[in-house]
């Protein structure tokens, strides 16, 4: 499939850099895999465009890599739910090794670690957020993603 450069920045008016880096080279240099496996280049496709996506990939046949090559490629921190702390940290290390900014906000985490992840995402080192589906119902959790967060992918409504 074709990346079609589509998304725009609506300040500037400008082609973003999303649309300005191929997802296919990134692929390549960041994740070193030589191309997309069924069903990946469409997902991401749709991701790049702003839109939203629900997709359906078997056990190892690379979800994960349908939301990680995206937040390359996007303003802002992606944030990853997972019920799994075992299976974030995992994520985590592998990202680091590429050096991908990744971290993870768990309740295993020491507070030292957790305030360095914190200010790792203010500072716009982190380009992926873990984080388990309880941290969503902690209001200082809430308040503190919140200040930090920098990009939202404007609504349909928004995009004409």
């Amino acid at each position: 499939m074709e990346f079609e450069n589509d998304l725009v920045d609506e300040q500037t008016g400008m082609e973003s850099d999303a649309t300005r880096e191929n997802p296919l080279k990134v692929l390549q240099q960041k994740f070193g895999l030589p191309d997309f496996r069924t069903g990946q280049s469409a997902v991401i496709d749709r991701l790049l465009k702003g839109k939203n996506v629900a997709s359906v990939f078997p056990t190892g046949g690379g979800k994960s890599l349908c939301y990680q090559l995206p937040s390359q490629l996007l303003p802002g921190t992606t944030v990853v739910v997972s019920p799994l702390i075992a299976l974030m940290k995992d994520q985590c290390d592998a990202l680091a090794v590429r050096g991908i900014g990744a971290v993870r906000l768990d309740s295993s985490m020491p507070a030292r670690e957790f305030a360095s992840a914190m200010s790792d995402i203010r500072e716009g080192r982190t380009k992926l957020l873990y984080v388990a589906p309880e941290r969503f119902f902690n209001e200082r959790f809430l308040a503190m993603v919140g200040s930090c967060l920098l990009y939202t992918s404007p609504s349909p409504r928004d995009r004409g």
